[in-house]
């Protein structure tokens, strides 16, 4: 059976990649109940466990590791102590058993009274019958130590009672009332365990005064024949010699305590104050330290606010989880988020992303399919539809290999890069010599300045288009041969060769012997003989000096004349080297058109193809248009061209088609489709490619539309299983459930876990930024609950607590103490005496490289100031008494020895009894309590006994005010 099947359980945490639940060789499963610690479920959980888990070398524990309530063991222990001080103290074995059931009437009745607060903390419980105890025990003990002395002076029992309480009432009106308020201050705290412990405590106070004052008085008469036949040798003080050394180190103890106070004061004030304190952890904890909860109350107007604040929480590495109502089961979850969630419910499930973004592009497009052009679609199916397994079986190895003689067609790319002559003949299938001259003509386009030089002209008109025949067909057999001729007479002009009177004559169309008769002129004219000439000369000497003279003005004819020009034109042309447009190149051409010219030079510009490269479709498409390349194609070729130009041309445009309009034309190669597949193909298409990565669904819409409308739809048959359909369900009623939990009708909760410390700088930086975040964004209440919220409360408000609560309970005991005794100089000795007891304690712990539990502080404070200032009221007031008889060596003296027995008797009891509590109970929170109170107890104990002497006889005159004294 797996845990989450055991009665009782209702879910079980575990992460099987989280290190947070591996570490090592050990697993950690977190069992969750919803039944209380101890009930009978519970321990049925565990028993199970325990049963039948065996073969596994496993550990379990609840995470109650901490005892709330004080075991009957410690009780008995405790109260043993104090019975045997008692019995060692006492002066009748009979008398503790009367102090006792005084006190125990009064705790009876004080946590009975409890019933009136309605509920009372678990600290209160654990230690208000044991505090109330040992409190309240030196009322007792003064009120009979009273009635001793008394009958010593007057055996009537009657009347030694009487005069018990006249002397005793003060003292223990004194002490009670001082304690009551001590305790009463602690209500001031802002946490209401302050008030809870110190309204309990001061109750129980003051019914244990009123219990001495009504009950023990009664015992004591009643029991008086009891008592003094079970008297027993007393427990001897020696106190001489310490009121001898008190009195005359009188002014070094005076000087002691201010050095002492004044250094405590600073020390203390040093010591680290803690406010929380860490259970005992179990083996488990150990390995895996468990997660602190904090939870965040806030009214439910301000839902949308808590949204960022859970987003950044989610941001820190530290935070370990967040659930609130808007940011989880409210929240609009994108489908990446979404699929974490849904591992939430389930961490075994494995989650299919791509059907889940088809479900998304599904409902925010409210079942409408997208188009695709044929490129999309071609890519699209070769590069992902194959690969799924949804799709894969739709397609076999037929329509695969189809779809990848496609493939070339469908990349947009690819059909607009250029590429060279080689790859040109392979994407179409054609032999490479049929493809250059498209690349020397689409080229040859492309300069868009086209020129050459007449002799360049001339020379590549001979060379290039003569001797290829596509070129050649373009100039008709007369313009060949004056191309030829001319090419002849610009190569011999440019090369300035000399030419024989015939040769010349031949070029020039004169006759051999008009030359002749103009060489010798030539030759008249220069004096020497000329028989050759260059032709550029030649012409130049006609043109000039023979034309012009008479003599030969029958030689030429105007239009001889006009025709020497144009050749001498031509010449120069030839010999400048000037590149000519067409336009510019065919008047000296005479009966060759520009346009023809230009298709020559288109020719000589793209002559060159061994680097130069062409887009299939550019290829294509001039292949196809230009009538001189189209011709040489056979039939087939053509079809299979303009074929593949028209899919070139859909893939360019990126035409889009709908998925019956796909069907019909995939159809149409003879490959059967499946519509509803083909429509599926068009969502999964559009999950991929028209998806918004923003889109949102919240969790309970997504079980919805999967419920009614995806699980209805027969084309995601093939996408969601049986087991998903039946379990959409389960989760919506575990949904529905957690809506309950983290909602109320006014209120609701943001919980989340981190591993930050309770109490640690870092945790303090975070609180303070989170702290500052709600303030900025919420508009209503809110509060922050958790050990570590509390901790950061404390330290924003305990420094000022703290002073308030010590100056409320120094002053209201002030008040109190200089009622009792009408003085000023008593109330402050003794105040500031105590008060150095409270800072010793503290610089003890810190001393101790501790920090002090902020509560043990203030009840430190509290009872410190309240009770122990009762021994020192009580050792002032039989100071007082005594010096109205004695001087102040003796009234010392006899001051101890009168106040020794009830102040060590009650002081012990305090100490031992309270300490005891403190080192057995695992509890840390009163054991620390304990601890400190009883660490104060003693303290201040020494302090009354060693320094309140002396500073009593320092102030004697201030004190008494007698006008003389006696030695």
């Amino acid at each position: 059976i797996e845990l989450k099947d055991i009665e009782y359980v209702d879910r079980v945490n575990f992460k099987a990649d989280s290190p947070d639940y591996n570490k090592g060789e050990n697993t950690l499963y977190i069992i969750n109940t919803p039944y209380a610690y101890g009930s009978p479920e519970e321990s049925s959980i565990e028993k199970y466990l325990e049963e039948n888990f065996t073969e596994y070398n496993m550990q379990f524990q609840n995470d109650n590791i901490s005892q709330t309530v004080l075991p009957l063991w410690i009780s008995i222990v405790a109260v043993g102590i104090v019975l045997t001080i008692l019995f060692i103290m006492s002066k009748s074995w009979f008398e503790p058993f009367l102090f006792m059931f005084t006190l125990g009437i009064a705790i009876t009745i004080n946590m009975g009274t409890n019933i009136l607060m309605g509920t009372i903390s678990d600290v209160s419980l654990s230690i208000a019958g044991i505090l109330q105890l040992v409190l309240s025990m030196d009322y007792s003990i003064i009120l009979l130590s009273r009635y001793r002395q008394e009958k010593e002076k007057n055996p009537d029992k009657y009347a030694a009672m009487k005069e018990a309480f006249k002397y005793a009432f003060l003292s223990i009106i004194g002490s009670s009332v001082t304690t009551i308020v001590g305790l009463l201050a602690l209500t001031f705290m802002s946490f209401k365990i302050g008030a809870d412990i110190g309204i309990v405590l001061a109750k129980g106070v003051l019914i244990s005064m009123l219990a001495v004052f009504t009950i023990l008085p009664c015992l004591i008469l009643l029991f008086d024949n009891v008592i003094t036949k079970t008297n027993k040798k007393e427990f001897n003080v020696p106190t001489k010699k310490l009121a001898s050394f008190s009195y005359r180190a009188r002014r070094v103890l005076t000087a002691v305590f201010i050095v002492l106070f004044a250094s405590t004061a600073i020390l203390q004030s040093r010591t680290p104050i803690s406010y929380i304190l860490a259970d005992k952890k179990g083996e488990i904890a150990e390995t895996f330290p468990p997660n602190k909860m904090l939870v965040l109350v806030y009214e439910n107007k301000d839902e949308a606010a808590i949204v960022d604040i859970a987003d950044h929480l989610a941001k820190d590495s530290k935070i370990k989880s967040t659930i609130s109502y808007p940011s989880t089961i409210d929240k609009a979850y994108t489908s990446e988020e979404l699929v974490d969630v849904i591992k939430e419910f389930d961490s075994g499930r494995a989650v299919d992303t791509e059907s889940l973004d088809i479900i998304y592009y599904h409902y925010h497009k409210e079942g409408a399919l997208p188009s695709m052009s044929l490129a999309e679609f071609l890519d699209f199916l070769n590069n992902h539809a194959i690969d799924n397994e949804n799709f894969a079986t739709h397609f076999d190895s037929a329509s695969v290999t189809g779809i990848n003689t496609l493939a070339k067609f469908a990349n947009p790319t690819l059909l607009t890069t250029p590429v060279g002559t080689s790859a040109t003949a392979e994407f179409f299938e054609i032999e490479e010599a049929k493809i250059q001259p498209v690349f020397v003509i689409y080229h040859g386009k492309q300069v868009e300045d086209r020129k050459m030089s007449l002799v360049t002209f001339t020379n590549f008109f001979v060379d290039g288009i003569l001797t290829n025949p596509l070129y050649a067909s373009q100039v008709d057999e007369a313009t060949q041969t004056q191309m030829t001729n001319l090419n002849n007479l610009v190569n011999v002009a440019v090369a300035g060769t000399e030419l024989q009177a015939a040769q010349m004559a031949a070029l020039t169309g004169m006759t051999s012997e008009n030359v002749t008769q103009l060489y010798n002129y030539k030759a008249m004219l220069i004096g020497a003989p000329v028989t050759a000439m260059s032709l550029p000369a030649f012409l130049q000497f006609v043109l000039d000096d023979v034309v012009p003279n008479p003599m030969f003005a029958g030689m030429f004819s105007e239009e001889a004349v006009a025709q020497l020009n144009g050749l001498q034109t031509i010449v120069n042309t030839a010999i400048s080297g000037v590149e000519l447009t067409p336009t510019q190149l065919s008047p000296l051409l005479g009966g060759v058109s520009a346009e023809q010219l230009d298709q020559l030079f288109i020719f000589y510009h793209g002559r060159d193809t061994s680097d130069k490269k062409m887009s299939p479709k550019a290829f294509v498409d001039e292949l196809l248009s230009n009538p001189l390349l189209s011709s040489t194609l056979d039939e087939t070729t053509t079809q299979q061209l303009t074929f593949a130009q028209s899919l070139i041309n859909a893939t360019i445009a990126e035409k889009k088609y709908t998925a019956a309009e796909m069907t019909t034309m995939l159809s149409s190669t003879g490959k059967t489709i499946d519509g509803e597949m083909l429509e599926l193909l068009y969502l999964y298409y559009g999950s991929k490619v028209h998806s918004d990565a923003t889109w949102t669904m919240k969790i309970a819409d997504f079980l919805d539309y999967l419920n009614d409308t995806i699980f209805e739809d027969s084309r995601f048959d093939d996408f969601i299983d049986s087991e998903t359909k039946a379990e959409v369900p389960v989760m919506q009623e575990e949904l529905n459930e957690n809506i309950e939990t983290l909602k109320g009708p006014r209120y609701s909760r943001l919980i989340f876990s981190s591993s930050y410390e309770d109490e640690s700088t870092e945790t303090t930086a975070f609180l303070d930024d989170l702290t500052t975040r709600c303030k900025n964004k919420l508009s209503g209440d809110y509060y922050l609950v958790g050990d570590a919220a509390m901790v950061y409360e404390m330290q924003q408000t305990f420094d000022q607590e703290l002073i308030l609560i010590s100056l409320l309970t120094a002053g209201a005991i002030f008040v109190v103490v200089a009622l009792v005794f009408r003085s000023l100089i008593i109330p402050a000795i003794l105040v500031l005496l105590v008060q150095c007891g409270v800072f010793i304690t503290v610089c003890i712990a810190g001393i101790q490289g501790m920090a002090i539990y902020f509560l043990a502080l203030l009840i430190v404070e509290c009872i410190l100031m309240g009770a122990m200032i009762d021994y020192a009221i009580l050792f002032t007031n039989y100071y007082r008494e005594k010096r109205q008889v004695f001087g102040k060596k003796s009234a010392l003296r006899e001051t101890y020895k009168d106040a020794i027995h009830t102040i060590m008797t009650s002081g012990s009891i305090i100490v031992i009894g309270v300490g005891i509590v403190g080192f057995c109970f695992d509890n840390p929170v009163i054991a620390q309590i304990c601890i400190a109170l009883a660490t104060g107890a003693f303290c201040a104990l020494v302090l009354v006994l060693f320094i309140l002497p002396g500073l009593l006889s320092v102030f004697d005159r201030l004190i008494i005010r007698k006008p003389k004294e006696k030695l």
